[in-house]
């Protein structure tokens, strides 16, 4: 169960630093 645990908040935490690269890149962009 501990890995179950883990790739839940392992999925959305990778999912949050995608985008917050996306909007680093949209922002050095301007």
């Amino acid at each position: 169960e501990k890995a179950s645990s883990l790739s839940f908040f392992t999925t959305p935490n990778a999912e949050f630093f995608r985008l917050s690269g996306s909007l680093r890149q949209l922002t050095t962009r301007e």
